[in-house]
């Protein structure tokens, strides 16, 4: 039975805001007959969120921690992100910052930072309003309220930006109290992930710590770059070598982080699916950054077999996908539960393998006819566990 946890009940809007290179990208339960057809594996995840600003490498953190006690521990985490998201605005405006309007992008290195130096809060205890909401309002607020306090408030004058007033002017952004969340946090030290055969206790901070053995790992896919540029073999080899390591940790129901690009000229809505094929034919569209986390894979030319779709399978076939060729990835995404404008049922996207791996054109500037245009693989790598 698929292990989706039902967590909140009542609906929130949201939408994509494109922010600093990054995306900022409902509650249903998750319901294994609405899924279309045979998954290879079966990744545990909580319900899916949907963001209101550009943060959704803190919603790829959180469904990552909360994928990870569900499964080794049998613990139904809510997570607040907007406890970490006023971290990440902290930071960029407490003296000397001289910015002149906040930033919502960052990447998987900022959040482990970021969870490793301030723990982890629960949605409840942060913004006790939003504990049943799908989406946080109050980030998309924030915001607001914060680039107007830089441009005519508070915060105009770089001078003014002390510890004391920022934590004033976002704890009156976010409608939070900050000072009771962090009597409340859980030190990354103290929480722990799972217990090992050995008995050793793995924390998070284990898990975030690049000098632990624990730590996960991030690893880049072997991209190339130019509308001409092909793959050679070594890189042929190498994303075959990559592939496998990613199928393996799916198929012991790891939740694989995945770092990669997204343009909605390439989004079929009837499936879900993004497409290297609608990409080439309609050209470069709206485009960003993204991280989310991954639930399952498709593959094809399994020998022998053929195709093994969405899904349970047995180990047997399991350990036959690993030699088949990648069709579609299927990732636990943070754009909300079901979406039909996003194609997103069950909190569910896919991408197709040349969506992943073939060319695609970027514009620096999509309004612009004369900006400069790059050729770049959309895929940019994974964060995977110790030993894959």
């Amino acid at each position: 039975m698929k292990r989706w946890m039902q967590k909140r009940m009542a609906p929130r809007l949201g939408f994509i805001l494109g922010v600093s290179g990054l995306l900022a990208c409902g509650p249903v339960q998750h319901n294994k007959e609405q899924t279309s057809s045979p998954l290879v594996t079966d990744v545990a995840h909580t319900i899916a969120k949907r963001q209101s600003i550009g943060n959704c490498w803190l919603y790829a953190a959180s469904t990552w921690l909360e994928s990870m006690a569900l499964r080794h521990q049998n613990e139904t985490l809510d997570v607040s992100e907007s406890y970490w998201t006023w971290w990440h605005f902290y930071n960029q405006l407490v003296a000397p910052s001289t910015i002149e309007e906040i930033a919502t992008g960052g990447s998987w290195g900022l959040a482990r930072s970021i969870i490793l130096k301030h723990g982890i809060v629960s949605e409840g205890d942060f913004l006790p309003i939003e504990t049943a909401a799908e989406m946080s309002q109050r980030q998309k607020l924030a915001v607001d309220s914060i680039n107007e306090q830089l441009t005519t408030g508070a915060l105009k004058d770089p001078k003014a930006r002390t510890p004391a007033k920022v934590r004033e002017v976002l704890d009156d952004a976010f409608g939070s109290d900050m000072a009771a969340a962090q009597r409340l946090a859980i030190p990354a030290t103290e929480k722990i992930i799972r217990v090992l055969p050995s008995g050793q206790l793995v924390s998070l901070r284990d898990l975030l710590d690049s000098r632990s053995a624990q730590a996960w790992v991030e690893v880049p896919f072997p991209r190339i770059f130019g509308e001409k540029a092909v793959p050679s073999a070594s890189t042929q080899n190498a994303r075959r070598q990559l592939w496998t390591r990613v199928f393996r940790a799916l198929n012991d129901e790891q939740p694989v982080v995945i770092r990669l690009m997204i343009d909605f000229n390439a989004l079929d809505a009837k499936d879900g699916t993004f497409k290297g094929q609608r990409l080439h034919e309609s050209g470069a569209g709206s485009q960003g950054g993204h991280l989310t986390v991954l639930e399952d894979y498709t593959v094809t030319d399994v020998p022998g077999v053929g195709a093994i779709g969405r899904g349970e399978v047995s180990e047997e076939l399991q350990e036959l996908a690993l030699s088949g060729i990648l069709d579609k990835l299927v990732a636990k995404n943070s754009w909300g539960v079901n979406r039909p404008d996003r194609g997103i049922k069950d909190g569910i996207s896919l991408f197709d393998r040349s969506y992943l791996e073939d060319q695609f054109a970027w514009k620096e500037d999509d309004e612009d006819p004369e900006s400069p245009v790059h050729w770049y693989t959309t895929l940019g790598g994974f964060v995977l566990p110790p030993g894959y």
